[in-house]
């Protein structure tokens, strides 16, 4: 992905295994306005319907750092929220 602040792009997902699974996948990233910091993200998509009949993607967000941090040990003040 290039270098676009705030923007992200989304391919159909075509290993879909299940009816629940993702109808979309792609990745993002978005900018802090104050500070400039980035943060990418995973991002995930479903085609719904809506009780009137209408069509509309839902949409999930994953920072890209969270698998790395599930799969590494816990340490002493990791378990402090910010």
């Amino acid at each position: 992905m290039g270098d676009y602040p705030n923007s992200g792009i989304m391919f159909r997902e075509d290993r879909k295994d299940r009816p629940t699974s993702r109808d979309y996948k792609g990745e993002g990233n978005l900018a802090c306005p104050h500070c400039g910091a980035r943060i990418g993200l995973w991002l995930s998509g479903w085609i719904k319907t809506a009780r009137n009949g209408a069509r509309f993607l839902s949409l999930s967000f994953k920072p890209k750092t969270e698998r790395a941090a599930a799969s590494a040990p816990a340490r002493d003040g990791d378990d402090i929220p910010f």
